[in-house]
């Protein structure tokens, strides 16, 4: 049960600093369509792909239009890699086209129609569809990967939240003492946010599962009574608002047993939580003369419908408990970011503004300058194809992307940064923080780190941030990239190709297809041989070793777990950690006879570990012979 030298390149750790640092970005002026009449642009929604929507119109309009006759002349566009196309060309009077929602297929749900009798259409390629069983009195807000819609019926004028998926509308249920909903954002895993209502004055935030009665936080110590959620991400986290049926209303996110006010910009009365992302960045906007929140339950079903964007207003990024000015963190005097309406998994805002006074809509872009780390991707250290894009409790990953660190050269970890048996948490002046809990680190350079996840006690996702000049007064952070976790994330370390790294016991001959490595004499593996290899990701063992501590002897995986070879199960001697590493794991087997290698030949076959249900990509093979 030995682990070679040759595999310490793969240890890695990391370490949190406090994030203080502001994020930056570079902004993109999406512009007006160009047709006529129409001199505003405001955008409404934005996928991970950087495509935003919204649409352009003669005057301001309140940004989410819960009173949609207002919008005379509203015309749907769709924003992306640099063009701007019109959803509706045609120039049809009193035609309405507003973009509501966009997923990450680029299906868009838009309201269409005449100003007075508009309804929700779905829009792909081009071609725009109603199904006969999407509700009529309705208005959608949300819209996930699966298709799914969530928003608010009106049934004889009481509201009440739905899910609409797969031709089924879902009334979802009131409860806890009142009989009318609101609903709106709903998450990728179908949990829908928004707020129970007993009537006017009797609104508080509340989030449905898929199958469940609503959940709903208290607002006990906030001077603001009601309250609603307005978006949601997988982890279950909302943002919205607290309010308090008059013009003051607070930011908030909702969280299954707390609500957080998050304030407003100095000076404001009211601000509102308009988006949140899967690492958790809430982005939003804040208006100095209030927002007339009596308006909530009997005429509108967005808070954001109650003002047009407002040069005196700004949006916000919330960030490691840091509220920022969107327009602060632009450096160019001819903005003013008034109005943040959505925030994708990259970081990417998009939302309205003021360009040189003009009324348009906008795309920022999270950016570095010359030092400030970027983080491009993170997934698991042995870089499987395709990528395993999910970390698990002492699971090794690599990030990529620029500036990850002020150091000129590469370090990696040694002897001298070992302490007490740990790896490091800082090393050479670079930190990783992954949902705000120190990582190991055992290699850092410009546009790569290798780390050892934390244990969470979260699932679904987490936020990695790069942290330079780690512990010093001039500490620069990237923005936080967002990366699953879930309790295991198995994949192979490989020879720099498809095939897996692997050792014949005892001898120590390293398995693979001949002359595959220059100047390492490899061969393949025979039936009945003993071969070590080393997965990473493979979850829990017992005894349990805490990430980043160098493991002293064995410890045996504690989930269920096997391996097979060209689809054949294979007996599996000893599955655990690799004694005298962190982060790498050790599987001892025996190669079955009766394999599908034709005798006299050597055949890749692929290999899969599987742990408590989840495997291994398919692509890894081990080179076997007969």
């Amino acid at each position: 049960m030995r682990s070679c030298a040759v595999f310490s390149f793969f240890v890695v750790s990391v370490s949190l600093c406090a994030q203080t640092g502001a994020p930056q970005y570079t902004v993109t002026n999406i512009g007006v369509l160009a047709s006529p009449g129409l001199v505003v642009s405001q955008a409404t929604g934005l996928n991970n792909s950087g495509t935003v929507i919204g649409f352009s119109a003669t005057e301001p309009f309140p940004m989410f239009a819960g009173e949609v006759n207002s919008l005379h002349a509203a015309r749907g566009w769709m924003y992306s890699n640099g063009a701007l196309t019109d959803l509706d060309a045609a120039d049809t009077t009193d035609q309405l086209v507003d973009p509501i929602a966009i997923n990450d297929s680029s299906l868009v749900m838009v309201l269409k129609g005449p100003e007075t009798a508009s309804s929700a259409y779905f829009l792909q390629n081009g071609q725009y569809s109603r199904p006969s069983t999407f509700p009529g009195a309705s208005l959608p807000v949300g819209l996930n990967d699966a298709g799914e819609v969530s928003g608010t019926l009106f049934i004889e004028s009481q509201p009440g939240a739905f899910t609409w998926g797969s031709n089924t509308l879902l009334k979802l249920p009131a409860g806890n003492g009142v009989q009318n909903s609101l609903g709106f954002g709903v998450s990728s895993t179908g949990v829908v946010a928004g707020g129970l209502a007993g009537g006017a004055s009797d609104i508080f935030a509340a989030t449905w599962a898929p199958g469940a009665a609503p959940s709903f936080v208290s607002n006990a110590g906030s001077n603001l009574g009601e309250s609603l959620a307005l978006s949601i991400n997988s982890s279950g986290t909302a943002a919205g608002l607290l309010f308090n049926g008059g013009m003051q209303t607070e930011a908030a996110i909702f969280t299954s047993d707390a609500v957080t006010g998050i304030g407003v910009y100095p000076g404001a009365m009211a601000s509102v939580a308009t988006s949140i992302n899967e690492s958790g960045v809430v982005v939003g906007f804040s208006v100095l003369d209030g927002i007339d929140s009596s308006k909530f339950f009997s005429t509108y079903f967005d808070p954001a419908a109650l003002v047009p964007p407002l040069q005196s207003g700004r949006a916000f990024v919330y960030i490691g408990g840091v509220m920022y000015d969107l327009t602060a963190l632009v450096n160019d005097a001819r903005w003013v970011f008034a109005y943040a309406a959505a925030i994708n998994d990259s970081g990417q805002i998009a939302g309205t503004g003021f360009f040189n006074g003009v009324q348009t809509a906008f795309l920022l872009t999270p950016q570095g300058g010359a030092n400030t780390p970027i983080v491009a991707a993170a997934v698991g250290a042995g870089l499987s194809s395709p990528s395993v894009t999910a970390v698990s409790p002492g699971g090794l990953f690599a990030i990529f992307g620029a500036s990850l660190t002020s150091e000129a050269t590469p370090v990696s970890v040694g002897s001298s940064t070992i302490v007490n048996g740990a790896l490091p948490t800082n090393l050479a002046g670079t930190c990783v923080e992954v949902d705000g809990v120190p990582a190991p680190l055992t290699y850092v350079s410009a546009t790569q780190i290798n780390a050892e996840a934390p244990q969470l006690s979260t699932s679904g996702f987490a936020s990695v941030v790069v942290i330079s000049n780690c512990g010093t007064g001039n500490e620069i952070f990237s923005v936080p990239f967002s990366v699953g976790y879930a309790a295991q994330s198995p994949e192979f370390l490989y020879w720099g190709s498809s095939e897996v790294i692997a050792e014949e016991y005892p001898s120590n001959a390293y398995v693979a297809s001949p002359n595959l490595i220059p100047g390492l004499t490899t061969a393949p593996a025979h039936f009945g041989d003993v071969l070590i290899l080393y997965p990473i990701g493979l979850g829990a063992t017992s005894p349990a070793v805490a990430p980043g501590v160098l493991a002293t002897g064995v410890a045996s995986l504690s989930g269920t777990y096997g391996v097979t070879i060209g689809g054949v199960p294979v007996p599996v001697l000893y599955a655990g950690v690799a004694p005298g590493y962190s982060g790498l794991y050790q599987i001892n087997l025996t190669v079955p006879s009766g394999l599908a290698v034709p005798a006299g030949t050597t055949a890749l076959l692929p290999i899969v570990v599987t742990v408590n249900g989840t495997s291994s990509p398919s692509s890894g093979v081990i080179a076997i012979a007969n």
